[in-house]
């Protein structure tokens, strides 16, 4: 056993049996095979890939397969390994394989205003990540500084890395409220995730973010109930958005098991060294209302789209798609 784990054909004693050796080689080169072809490729209970299978990113796939070098994790050098879901260009997968890296990709292409989103869902699996800074989907605008007052939206994060959270670089009340997700185990969890853009009742528009079950999602048309979600209660407040800056975001996904990086990096490991755990994760499906997309951008747009209404938010809301909120 200790032979198969290691994927080791080489280190038998001299006194193993022949037979032992080649049923132990077959067992490690049909294993190497499962991970290579993602037949067996999981994370805990649940496929990485929902439906389908992983493959090398294709033509029309909307995240980008070049390097961008991230403050965040500056030691060794960054390195692209997103893959994508067989049928879906918005996916992205990603594993560590348990070695030390700073992992990462975003969607430079296709940006969008925040000013004009309505709503996001996406489906979110998260498999052996306890231990790990990963952040499987969050944005960032354009302008980047001061913090929990950037603007930043970390909608998916283990920081600390112990746990499934929804941040907002490290925004503490009233500035920003994050929420630990209680239903998302960080070592085997398949669930739904929905952002919602939103004015309050004192005028000023909020981000809202809700990490749910998949039975929750499906008892609310496909979309979290927003009920006890996180909260940034003033997303165009925000430096991101002010001060001439154009409120302009960007997707990205990324595992941080490295060896150096900034405050954050610091902070979200919390003092722990690069974790040896295969981290795996994928986003499926994301659907954005709002925003105009073109050309393979397209793939986002969320087409047939139903306002799931955060719970005891909102009253006076048409059935109609799309509506005007009215707020409380």
């Amino acid at each position: 056993q200790n032979l198969v784990m290691a994927g080791r054909c080489t280190d038998f004693p001299l006194e193993a049996p022949v037979k032992t050796m080649s049923v132990t080689c077959i067992l490690i080169c049909l294993l190497e095979w499962a991970r290579a072809d993602n037949v067996l490729v999981k994370s805990g209970s649940s496929t990485v890939c929902k439906g389908s299978k992983m493959e090398t990113p294709t033509s029309d796939w909307v995240w980008s397969t070049h390097v961008i070098p991230s403050p965040s994790c500056t030691e060794p050098a960054a390195q692209n390994v997103g893959q994508m879901c067989q049928g879906d260009p918005t996916s992205i997968v990603m594993q560590s394989h348990g070695l030390t890296g700073c992992f990462s990709t975003s969607m430079p292409e296709c940006k969008f205003s925040m000013r004009e989103l309505k709503q996001l869902d996406f489906e979110l699996v998260i498999g052996n990540c306890g231990g790990t800074w990963a952040a499987p989907l969050w944005m960032t605008p354009n302008y980047w500084g001061g913090g929990g007052k950037s603007g930043e939206i970390d909608m998916v994060e283990l920081c600390p890395i112990t746990a499934v959270m929804t941040n907002f670089a490290g925004a503490e009340p009233p500035t920003g409220y994050p929420k630990r997700w209680a239903v998302a185990d960080p070592n085997d969890f398949s669930g739904h995730v929905t952002l919602w853009q939103q004015m309050a009742n004192d005028g000023k528009h909020g981000i809202t973010v809700k990490v749910c079950s998949n039975n929750e999602a499906a008892e609310n048309g496909g979309s979290c109930s927003g009920h006890d979600a996180a909260f940034y209660p003033d997303i165009f407040g925000s430096i991101g958005c002010t001060s001439g800056h154009d409120c302009e975001y960007m997707l990205v996904s990324d595992i941080w098991n490295g060896l150096n990086g900034d405050d954050g990096f610091r902070a979200c490991r919390g003092g722990s060294g690069p974790s040896h755990q295969t981290c795996t994760f994928s986003i499926q499906h994301i659907r954005i209302s709002g925003p105009s997309f073109t050309g393979k951008c397209n793939a986002l747009t969320s087409k047939h789209h139903t306002l799931a209404v955060p719970a005891g938010i909102l009253e006076n809301v048409s059935a109609q798609e799309e509506p005007e909120l009215l707020i409380v």
